[in-house]
């Protein structure tokens, strides 16, 4: 089996602490703190590796999942998507909310995408459509109900259809035995993700990391693959790269430029390059300091639920709003909305707890407003965040303005397939994990 590191190299430990020390270089790393002030762990830091042990699981899954049959297999997907879009058929999206909300108007993804409901008109012969499910039997999985598929459901069965999800997961494999592949013409195919079935918190987050970054990993095979025909896939930027809100609405919703020509990039070397991207980011975390970080930030949350408190939880990603898992033993944490359309602090008690988990910028606004009212506060950011006390910061790792692969010969900066949703996806369900560790405790 083909990996992307050496074996050894993951086990010592030597790469994430050479990928620490380079991201150290350019003010990436951090240091431990505790409310914002050095100090010592609270017992549940001390006694608890369940962060450590979830972004292990995510950085093996990264480091092994594309094997030589795998890249095969996405390139040959990627050919026929692109042969059908250049014939005038859309990709459609669904499946799960957030698995859509992920690969639609996104930084760094294919903007020629739809997402798919049911009042969509029937699906032609060159259309495709793209079905994401996040975890094995959750009830996001019936956003996108399994029988649309097991009863060849005629709306959708002209289409090229694909499954992103793990064959570990027995929804997934009976539901496609269920179906009739002779009532799709088109093809019926399952991009098996390998994620194990859903009983860990690591498993949430490496279920739903694996469907998501396959997908992503597809689409920059489709990209290489539309350079191979001469044609130039359009991808987005991100909306905060110079330039990028008016590149938008220039190429929204096509799939294709005029302009620029691309040099023809070979199968599989996109879809590399994200996920090596993806691993170092997950790597640097692991050889950081943050992990203490996520047990205090877990810490104010169980003290926040055991005084009657809330904690409000806002988030700038696109794949948590409405795909994230929330245990039921934290039953005090509202994961309320998208970070810009949080209020602060309307609404906001001394009791409660501000949980604003951005991209880059820290949120001194909503962190300075929430203290104001006696409110703790958690934040994740790049920017990391200034010592306070009662505000806990975590810095996280993901490229400027998301987007990983640079595409030679697209606009300069304008990078493809976003690596937040792997980093905050892990650190999602770390913080789940401690926190309802600190709960039981």
């Amino acid at each position: 089996m083909q990996k992307l590191f050496r074996r050894d190299q993951v086990a010592s430990g030597s790469w994430w602490r050479a990928m620490a020390a380079a991201l150290a270089a350019f003010g990436l790393a951090s240091g431990c703190s505790t409310n914002g002030v050095s100090g010592t762990c609270p017992a549940c830091c001390r006694e608890s590796r369940r962060t450590e042990q979830v972004h292990q699981t995510v950085a093996d899954w990264l480091a092994h999942w594309l094997t030589p049959k795998r890249e095969a297999n996405l390139t040959q997907l990627a050919e026929q998507i692109v042969t059908r879009l250049a014939a005038g058929g859309t990709l459609y999206v669904a499946g799960d909310a957030g698995f859509c909300d992920e690969m639609y108007f996104r930084a760094g993804c294919f903007a020629g995408s739809v997402v798919w409901n049911v009042t969509q008109p029937f699906l032609g012969t060159n259309d495709v459509l793209l079905v994401g499910w996040l975890e094995g039997n959750g009830k996001a999985t019936r956003e996108f109900r399994p029988a649309f598929i097991g009863q060849n459901q005629g709306r959708i069965s002209s289409a090229l259809t694909i499954v992103v999800a793990s064959a570990r997961w027995p929804l997934v494999t009976r539901t496609l035995e269920v179906a009739d592949a002779r009532k799709w013409p088109a093809g019926l195919c399952l991009l098996d993700t390998d994620a194990p079935p859903t009983e860990r918190m690591a498993d949430f987050a490496v279920g739903q990391i694996a469907t998501v970054a396959a997908a992503h990993a597809l689409e920059g095979e489709m990209i290489a693959a539309a350079t191979r025909r001469g044609r130039t896939l359009a991808f987005y930027p991100s909306l905060g790269a110079p330039g990028g809100d008016t590149f938008c609405e220039r190429i929204r919703a096509k799939s294709f430029l005029d302009e620029p020509h691309l040099a023809p990039i070979p199968a599989g070397k996109l879809a590399r390059a994200y996920l090596e991207a993806c691993h170092g980011y997950v790597s640097a975390f692991l050889a950081s300091d943050e992990p203490a970080q996520v047990r205090r930030a877990a810490e104010r949350i169980a003290a926040c639920q055991r005084r009657g408190g809330t904690a409000w939880t806002v988030v700038s990603g696109h794949v948590l709003q409405r795909g994230g898992t929330v245990p039921p033993e934290l039953s005090s944490l509202a994961l309320y909305s998208g970070r810009w359309q949080w209020e602060a602090p309307r609404g906001l008690h001394a009791d409660d707890l501000l949980c604003n988990l951005g991209f880059f910028d820290y949120p001194q606004k909503e962190v300075d407003a929430a203290r104001g009212i006696g409110a703790e506060v958690v934040t994740l950011s790049v920017a990391g965040g200034p010592a306070r006390e009662q505000v806990t910061n975590i810095r996280c790792f993901w490229s400027t303005n998301d987007g990983t692969v640079e595409v030679p010969g697209y606009p300069a900066g304008y990078r493809a397939l976003p690596s937040s949703v792997v980093s905050m996806s892990a650190f999602w369900y770390s913080l789940m994990d401690e926190a309802c560790a600190c709960l039981r405790k």
